[in-house]
């Protein structure tokens, strides 16, 4: 599948800031080359998982990368940089 194809399956609802949500992990190294290039947009990625009782306690707002199951992608803001 292209990135546009991809973009197209995961993309957000209109009323969210997210380009993309939902998107497995293991796509993660896949869309990082992509967005690589110095000529695509800048974009940041969000990871989502859920708590593992005994293992691991997610909080609410975030999660560890190591600990995703999904990853968001949104558009870098100017003052991220």
């Amino acid at each position: 599948m292209t990135l546009d194809e991809l973009m197209m399956k995961y993309k957000s609802p209109d009323n969210e800031t997210s380009l993309a949500k939902g998107i497995p992990i293991k796509l993660l190294p896949w869309f990082q080359g992509e967005f690589s290039s110095p000529s695509r947009i800048k974009v940041r990625y969000i990871f989502r998982g859920v708590s593992i009782p005994g293992v691991y306690k997610r909080p609410q707002s975030w999660c560890h990368k190591a600990m995703a199951d999904t990853f968001a992608i949104y558009k870098r803001s100017s003052y991220d940089y």
